[in-house]
């Protein structure tokens, strides 16, 4: 087991870009030397970087990645950036790396970890749309309604971004609050957008009960 108690490191932007380039392209620097960590795991590092697929890493082999974290990070996988909380967790999620994903949570990783903004591994998984993802962090008994800072659940944020999939799987769930409120008092029927996607994801809310916050009133 490799993990150990919450430490803050630092992130670096990794590649040559930076925060004003909008991307997310991050990863812990080593703790004791400041050099980052395996830009393996970053699509704009690793030109060999796989397709977002089931099962995909770019560590294909797990004992080497279980021996870089174990010497570089004295075993701790719970690092944490100060300024914005992610995880290398978060981090794998963000980029698909379902491999990734799957060997952190074997090594016992925090998976209700909230971030600055408070958002957690599924409301990550659940904004990006990564199915495959969500389905193994689902396997982990996690509680589909936690919400962020905004008072977001994952369902709120995967119909926001028109997540179709998402929704379906999240809807299937017996104690999924269909009719949460946020901060801004919207349920995720009110997230809905015009498109056609939107104008489905709004059809099958409304088949398990959904209701905008003018409805509820």
């Amino acid at each position: 087991m490799l993990t150990a108690e919450p430490q803050s490191v630092k992130l670096e932007p990794m590649c040559g870009h930076d925060s004003s380039e909008g991307t997310s392209a991050i990863f812990p620097g080593n703790l004791s030397t400041g050099k980052p960590l395996p830009t393996e795991l970053l699509p704009d590092c690793n030109p060999d970087f796989p397709s977002r697929r089931s099962g995909s890493s770019a560590f294909g082999d797990t004992n080497a990645a279980e021996i870089h974290y174990s010497t570089t990070l004295n075993g701790n996988l719970n690092i944490f950036d100060p300024d914005t909380g992610a995880t290398p967790l978060t981090i794998a999620i963000w980029h698909a790396q379902y491999g990734m994903v799957q060997w952190l949570i074997s090594k016992g990783v925090d998976v209700e970890w909230k971030d600055k903004s408070g958002m957690s591994p599924l409301h990550v998984a659940s904004k990006e749309g990564h199915q495959d993802i969500l389905e193994l962090l689902l396997e982990q008994d996690l509680d589909v309604n936690v919400k962020n800072k905004k008072h977001e659940r994952p369902l709120h944020l995967a119909v926001h971004f028109q997540q179709l999939k998402i929704v379906k799987t999240l809807l299937k769930i017996d104690v999924i609050k269909v009719n949460a409120i946020n901060v801004n008092k919207r349920t995720p029927l009110d997230q809905c957008k015009g498109t056609v996607k939107g104008r489905e994801i709004r059809k099958l809310l409304r088949k398990y009960g959904a209701m905008t916050s003018d409805e509820l009133e």
